[in-house]
């Protein structure tokens, strides 16, 4: 497991990144994801969140593991309910993704990285 990153401004390098998280089942799930960051803290969403089962999963057990790049980094994610930090995120992704609307249409859940 790699050392945790004070700033995670690095990721503005990686497209994609991998989330595992755990399941009901006893084994871990991975999706592919995109993620962005603010001002050195990292976000992660998901579109359609009820559509999917990890989101429902993070609820269940917010400890996760991230796979970015050669690293691999265990953590905690926080979703987010303050609308001006959804915002913030919002915007980051816009930037990073070159999107006009996040999650098409879609609703979206995100999520801060956190130790």
């Amino acid at each position: 497991m790699s050392a945790l990153p004070d700033d995670w401004t690095f990721t503005d390098d990686h497209r994609e990144i991998a989330v595992e998280v755990s399941t009901p089942y006893l084994i871990s799930h991975s999706v592919t994801i995109w993620c962005a960051q603010v001002g050195g803290t990292l976000y992660i969403a998901a579109a359609a969140p009820d559509t999917k089962n990890w989101p429902g999963w993070v609820e269940d057990d917010p400890a996760v593991r991230l796979k970015i790049g050669d690293g691999v980094y265990g953590v905690r994610l926080d979703q987010l309910a303050d609308d001006a930090e959804i915002a913030a995120v919002q915007t980051a992704y816009q930037r990073k993704y070159e999107l006009e609307t996040i999650g098409g249409g879609a609703p979206v859940r995100y999520w801060r990285v956190g130790a």
